[in-house]
């Protein structure tokens, strides 16, 4: 049997670190590795190399090469959008157009009055 050489992982989450792992490595224990190091549970992270979120399955099947960077995200619960999206801009169609007025000339005051 052929024996995977290890590769050097950057592994970003609150801090960076370098994780040696085998190619046949699987997606489940690199995030078992982050859960640890981050302290919160496996289920609360996932994690994302070069643009794209790592699923099940091995590393290399996943495009995790040699010295890339594994981000650690944790999911987070989504909420309400403050105010409806469909009243977006409602403020600006709703004010009424003024045309721009000629621009008259000021009356002096004061010193330049008395001159």
């Amino acid at each position: 049997p052929e024996v995977q050489p290890a590769m050097h992982i950057f592994l970003q989450g609150s801090r960076t670190q370098v994780i040696d792992v085998d190619a046949s490595a699987s997606v489940d224990a690199l995030r078992g590795l982050a859960a640890e190091h981050e302290g919160v549970s496996e289920g609360s992270l996932y994690l994302v190399c070069q643009g794209r979120p790592l699923v099940s399955g091995d590393l290399a099947s996943n495009g995790v090469a040699n010295l890339n960077t594994v981000t650690v995200n944790a999911r987070v619960l989504g909420g309400k959008v403050h105010g409806s999206l469909a009243r977006a801009g409602k403020v600006k169609g709703q004010t009424p157009k003024v045309e721009k007025s000629e621009d008259t000339k000021k009356k002096l005051t004061g010193r330049a009055k008395r001159r």
